[in-house]
């Protein structure tokens, strides 16, 4: 006699490891499917030249700022709507990228759906979502911090055709810090970090965990997003304004040993600074680089940059009244020859005895798990990322991939490259000038205009 076989439930295809799902269990959840959003969008013809427009003149750059969030949050609010047809209690390990596909920018956001393993119908609530992976779940919910939505903030500045001239100028004659740029990147951090806050705030959230960043390099443009698990404590009260939603850029393993020794997060700290070697100091650094020993110009400026970053991070962390910024990092990118950007980041926190731990020792497990990049490299150089990626993790385009922004790329692109034969123009009218009272300019002049 012949059986039927027994009904089989569907399978789920998740990217969650055995130790993720491992930790989850220990918190009364299970694996379920992988969840997908994306959307493809572009600029358009007018709104491309309006960007152009607003690119020249410097400031904030609506139009770039607008496609990037929008994009972003079009995806990931596909990602949530997959999830919950699939009746998941949340998504965890939520992760963005953004890419070129036929002459436009795909947006995708993807993440591991999770259920709670005993679930009571009348109890359900909305569908949280985090960053975290299932081992940095463990931890931030045992730190008592329970995850709601993934936030973003984003921002996009240009320092301006006057901004860009007088940058080049000063890079190409004198050296030290090129205040222009510098500026253009920590406000553009600064704005960014300000609108990651007010999204917590909007979404009922006290404390962003995990704060990662991504940032794009456009032609007189710089772009930034910061992103993060937005999540309630319900020590830390409500927030009278945006302002007052803590954020952390600490791994939740981290956060969870930095609450057992009686410390809480206070803010993201970020500082920027842009420096250059100059010609004068360039042609004593490649004599003594050819001579062989220490180059002390080179040594001289990265010592410089150093100390006006640690700086910046020093004020912020007295505006906020911190008593010690942790896991301070710096990482170091050279934007073209001779000019370096020093970026460094860390958090700002507080002795607070008010949060505490359910348990005094974690798994084992959970400090296998792997962590992400502050920068998010691996999204970044991936094949369809967009542009190439530096040492840092920034994400350039070039001149031939600008126009991926918009369907009126052609348009844009010679506008651009005209701008770029105007600037050279000048530069080298002042080089020859130069050159005729400083003679050992001479071999610099020359090559500049081959």
């Amino acid at each position: 006699m012949l059986r039927r076989a027994t009904p089989r439930l569907a399978s789920w295809v998740t990217p969650l490891t055995a130790n993720e799902l491992h930790c989850l269990e220990l918190r009364g959840m299970r694996g379920g499917s992988l969840s997908f959003g994306n959307s493809v969008r572009s600029l358009g013809i007018l709104r491309g030249l309006v960007s152009f427009v607003s690119a020249g003149a410097g400031g904030k750059n609506s139009q770039i700022q607008s496609l990037i969030k929008n994009g972003r949050q079009a995806a990931y609010d596909r990602m949530m709507t997959e999830a919950e047809n699939n009746k998941h209690d949340g998504v965890i390990g939520v992760s963005t990228n953004i890419g070129p596909i036929g002459g436009m920018v795909e947006f995708n956001s993807y993440g591991s759906g999770i259920d709670v393993s005993n679930k009571n119908a009348a109890e359900k609530k909305p569908t949280f979502s985090a960053t975290c992976s299932g081992e940095q779940y463990y931890c931030l919910t045992e730190a008592g911090f329970e995850p709601k939505k993934v936030v973003f903030g984003n921002a996009a500045y240009s320092s301006g055709i006057t901004g860009m001239l007088s940058g080049t100028i000063r890079t190409a004659l004198f050296s030290g810090e090129v205040s222009s740029y510098s500026k253009i990147f920590n406000d553009a951090r600064s704005k960014a970090l300000a609108d990651l806050r007010k999204d917590a705030f909007n979404k009922g959230c006290n404390f962003v965990s995990g704060v990662r960043m991504q940032s794009v390099r456009l032609p007189f443009v710089q772009e930034v997003t910061f992103y993060g698990s937005g999540c309630h404590h319900p020590s830390l009260g409500t927030p009278a304004t945006a302002d007052d939603v803590l954020t952390s850029a600490l791994h939740e393993e981290e956060l969870w040993s930095l609450i057992t020794i009686g410390r809480r997060p206070l803010q993201v700290l970020t500082g920027c600074s842009v420096h250059n070697l100059g010609i004068g100091k360039a042609i004593t650094g490649t004599l003594q680089q050819a001579k062989g020993g220490e180059t002390s110009r080179y040594t001289q400026l990265t010592s410089n940059a150093r100390e006006a970053v640690m700086k910046q991070i020093q004020k912020q962390a007295d505006a906020v009244k911190a008593d010690e910024v942790i896991s301070v990092r710096i990482s170091i990118e050279e934007i073209r020859p001779g000019l370096v950007e020093f970026f460094a980041y860390g958090t700002a926190i507080r002795h607070d005895s008010k949060l505490q731990n359910e348990s005094v020792t974690l798994p084992t497990v959970v400090a296998l798990g792997k962590r992400k990049d502050f920068h998010r490299r691996e999204n970044l150089s991936r094949p369809r990322a967009l542009g190439r990626t530096s040492a840092t993790g920034h994400a350039e385009l070039s001149e031939k991939q600008s126009h991926l922004l918009s369907t009126s790329g052609s348009y844009l692109k010679t506008i651009l490259l005209s701008s770029k034969r105007v600037i050279q123009t000048v530069l080298g009218i002042v080089i020859r000038f130069l050159s005729k009272l400083f003679p050992f300019l001479n071999n610099f002049a020359s090559k500049k205009m081959n």
